[in-house]
């Protein structure tokens, strides 16, 4: 994996998604793969390039693809300003301009102070990705940087979130609960899920789901306005298009 550089205009900006690794813009291009392992980063990286206009110019056009973990915080998104105006820029800001409402910004903009011509300012932003992100949908994100001179130039790619990696219970929530309750489950690919809630006594009472369910996190909620307080517990079967079954439980109590 290589790291390649294309200045555009009077600002290039370099994206690199779930780095940490340092960079310089207009020096060889580097082969990041080692750090961004060090780093335990697992995703691309993929640099598209600048896009200039004006204030009343459009939007830059996608021009590349990220994949995104389900369910991943503390992401981060680096980016490399680079001057090649041939004079000082006092300040470069580079702000979000458009995003999925699945992707959640720590800060929305940041300022990176007095570029001087043929220099680079380095810009980072975190970010997370919900859990009821829909899998496969791909999002939108714009970025701006904008000079005092009034001057804009923008960015544009798309993220898309990836299945999760295998199926996965978790616990309900509240738990002990009265009189609701909700359950959430993972599921990697679409699969033919059954939800069904049993007594201390083994005995079915409530049948939550029951047929295919789309890739990624799926909530169910329980009313058990009419049960009794006491012990019960909820069985998850989901079955493949292979005929694989995966059966999980868990308790739960009710306290009324």
């Amino acid at each position: 994996m290589r790291l390649l550089t294309n200045t555009v205009g009077v600002i290039a900006i370099t994206v690199l998604i779930f780095g940490v690794a340092e960079f310089a813009m207009g020096q060889a291009s580097p082969d990041t793969t080692a750090l961004l392992k060090e780093a335990g980063v697992t995703t691309s990286e993929v640099q598209s390039n600048a896009h200039q206009k004006g204030l009343a110019g459009e939007k830059a056009a996608p021009s590349a693809r990220y994949d995104l973990p389900f369910g991943a915080s503390g992401n981060k998104l680096v980016l490399s300003v680079r001057n090649t105006s041939g004079q000082l820029q006092q300040s470069v800001t580079v702000s979000v301009q458009e995003s999925p409402q699945w992707v959640t910004f720590t800060s929305d903009q940041v300022t990176v102070p007095k570029i001087s011509d043929g220099a680079t300012g380095k810009v980072q932003f975190s970010f997370d990705v919900a859990e009821d992100a829909p899998i496969g949908e791909q999002g939108l994100v714009t970025l701006q940087a904008s000079a005092p001179t009034g001057m804009v130039w923008e960015k544009s790619f798309s993220l898309q979130v990836a299945p999760p990696d295998q199926f996965e219970l978790l616990p309900n929530y509240p738990n002990p609960f009265n009189p609701t309750t909700t359950i959430q489950y993972r599921l990697p690919v679409q699969m033919d899920v059954q939800v069904s809630v049993y007594n201390i006594l083994g005995r079915k009472v409530a049948t939550l789901a029951d047929g295919l369910q789309e890739a990624g996190q799926q909530e169910l909620r329980w009313d058990a306005s009419n049960m009794a307080s006491g012990l019960y517990f909820y069985r998850v079967i989901a079955e493949g298009s292979d005929g694989k079954q995966i059966i999980k439980n868990h308790k739960m109590m009710l306290i009324k």
